[in-house]
């Protein structure tokens, strides 16, 4: 699976997606274009037929930090109805990102799935840089362009803490029907 993220705006509608993979260059056109209302307020959803990318922007937070656009390539990856849902958010440190996480792959465990050995948000400090993005049991999946995919508890708080400013994080969330 391959994730971008960028702070460009989104696309509209019907307009052309070029990917960059490698030395390949892929154009897809937008089949239709879904809303989407749930904790992380308005979304868009624009769906492309498998394996092409799929765009799914993160939310717009009225305060705090701006969000960034994420194109995720899926081969049939379902989001909706239960599937779990992968988008970007761009959290700005004001100091810190303002949440805790736990798992990993030398970690604790976590409380949301115990056999899962993947980066998961266990808390969201509430009015801090992360709380209109993030939510108690979002998989971390990538932070500014590191994997978090098997690695070790340690690493992925020492990653998060070395970040400057800005974190791009992609994030896989369970979705309740």
């Amino acid at each position: 699976m391959h994730f971008f993220c960028s702070s460009q705006p989104p696309y509209e509608a019907g307009s052309h997606i070029q990917t960059l993979m490698g030395s390949q260059s892929l154009q897809h056109r937008s089949r239709e274009q879904q809303p989407y209302e749930g904790n992380i307020n308005k979304v868009t959803i624009q769906q492309f037929q498998s394996p092409l990318p799929i765009q799914i922007p993160s939310a717009q937070a009225t305060r705090g930090p701006q969000p960034g656009r994420c194109l995720i390539q899926t081969k049939g990856q379902r989001s909706m109805d239960g599937y779990p849902e992968q988008f970007c958010v761009r959290i700005e440190k004001n100091p810190g990102l303002g949440f805790s996480i736990s798992g990993g792959i030398s970690g604790q465990g976590n409380p949301f799935k115990p056999s899962d050995k993947g980066i998961f948000v266990t808390r969201v400090q509430p009015d801090g840089p992360a709380s209109n993005l993030l939510q108690p049991g979002d998989k971390i999946l990538q932070a500014n362009g590191h994997s978090f995919v098997h690695m070790e508890h340690e690493k992925a708080v020492l990653l998060l803490k070395s970040f400057q400013n800005t974190v791009d994080l992609v994030i896989q969330r369970e979705l309740t029907v």
